[in-house]
């Protein structure tokens, strides 16, 4: 990234690497684990995993003639074009249930 672009060139270089990064895992990874501080799903999540997705199905010839090369390499995987298909947790930090805010309120 160059020092001189602006906050929104910024942003998109960094959500593309993002998205490489995410599409890496993808094709590499047995587990992701997705941990959020607060107790709802974001979005955002799902986008980048639509992305990530895409990027990997437009990789997937590539990455499938280059695993075919290696050898005794599982052909089956080397078909999909990843090691592994991941599965996902996600984990939030905050339960749902909140606790009776009437009793905590200070009285004025």
């Amino acid at each position: 990234m160059e020092i001189f672009q602006g906050f929104f060139e910024n942003l998109s270089d960094i959500e593309t690497e993002h998205t490489r990064c995410l599409a890496f895992l993808l094709v590499y990874s047995h587990a992701l684990l997705f941990v959020d501080p607060g107790c709802r799903f974001d979005q955002s999540y799902c986008r980048a995993l639509k992305h990530a997705n895409e990027l990997r199905i437009r990789l997937r010839e590539q990455i499938s003639s280059k695993l075919e090369a290696v050898e005794d390499f599982p052909h089956a995987w080397a078909v999909e074009g990843r090691l592994a298909q991941p599965r996902f947790l996600f984990a939030f930090h905050r339960h749902l249930l909140r606790v009776d805010l009437s009793s905590l309120r200070r009285v004025c």
